[in-house]
């Protein structure tokens, strides 16, 4: 559920919303809520690598094992190295060669016939760790150690370079500008909301993409004083047992909280009907949704790519420069 602390009464009992947290805290860490699943290139990426290993080493390796070892990296960054992997398969294919073990010289040769078409050589960095990855998976070296690669590989950066684009935090002001600019579109609609929701909610609680990509509203405890949310899967969190964020319930109206409490309103004010089962299971829908059409379960609701929020950020920090 969006947990909902505040009753008219400022004050707020510490000690139960620590049971409360903590309830929260175990549901979602262990009722099997991750929602970052593999793509199914990931899985067809691993299943060549594994199959590799199950020959190299001689005997079948137990299925349980190999469950375990999709989480040895996070599914985000499997999934962003099975495309480029898939890639190289591919040319390995037309060359009529295995993708796997790596053949230093052909892959060698195919970073630099795909880096022809490359702006900077950041690219070819992304190949190489993403086939090293899989090369790893299959229990193999990486061809990246190759010397024949390694002099490829530099030439391919003395050649473009990488491009300098320095980077600076929004400020305060900036932020109130994107979220504003975002709120003030001539057709202010649930996903205009969302974005200036998510938008400030990133800023106040200091959060990165894959901080709250999986956040569904009933992650949400709110109280008069500020609200915490919790994060399921973060880059700093080592233990794995979840993390809380929280933020001021500040009177502005642009702030997280107001545009929390916006966007809660605004779906819950939509028409019944096809709506009416998304609406009573509020908890479960994402914070990234992208349409409030579909199944209530909150993994098959479709929800916004980082890309997409990329673009929607890029194009509203742009509009007022």
């Amino acid at each position: 559920m969006v947990y909902a602390a505040h009753s008219g009464n400022p004050s707020v009992d510490q000690g139960s919303l620590s049971v409360l947290g903590d309830a929260l805290r175990l549901e979602r860490r262990f009722g099997g809520a991750r929602k970052t699943q593999l793509s199914d290139k990931a899985r067809n990426a691993l299943k060549m690598s594994h199959a590799c290993l199950i020959a190299s080493m001689g005997h079948d390796i137990d299925p349980t094992v190999l469950q375990v070892w999709e989480h040895h990296r996070k599914a985000t960054t499997v999934n962003s190295y099975a495309h480029n992997f898939i890639a190289w398969h591919e040319y390995c294919k037309t060359k009529q060669k295995p993708s796997l073990p790596a053949e230093p010289y052909l892959f060698a040769t195919w970073l630099a016939q795909m880096s022809l078409s490359d702006k900077t050589a950041s690219p070819t960095d992304n190949r190489c760790a993403s086939v090293s990855y899989f090369c790893k998976s299959a229990g193999m070296n990486s061809p990246g150690n190759s010397h024949v690669v390694k002099i490829t590989k530099e030439s391919i950066i003395r050649r473009l370079g990488y491009r300098k684009q320095p980077k600076a935090a929004l400020t305060e002001v900036e932020v109130d500008k994107v979220v504003s600019h975002l709120l003030s579109q001539h057709d202010v609609d649930l996903q205009n909301i969302a974005n200036a929701f998510r938008v400030a909610l990133a800023y106040e609680a200091t959060l990165r993409w894959d901080d709250f990509e999986d956040t569904q509203f009933g992650d949400f405890i709110i109280t008069d004083e500020f609200v915490r949310v919790f994060l399921i899967d973060t880059k700093t969190d080592t233990s794995k047992q979840g993390q809380w964020a929280t933020f001021a319930a500040s009177p502005g109206p642009r702030s997280a909280y107001q545009l929390l409490r916006k966007l809660i309103g605004a779906i819950q004010s939509l028409p019944e009907g096809k709506y009416g089962d998304l609406k009573a299971h509020l908890p479960l829908m994402p914070m990234m949704f992208k349409k409030t059409e579909g199944p209530i379960s909150s993994i098959l609701v479709d929800k916004v790519s980082y890309n997409e929020f990329l673009k929607t950020l890029k194009d509203a920090c742009t509009s007022y420069t």
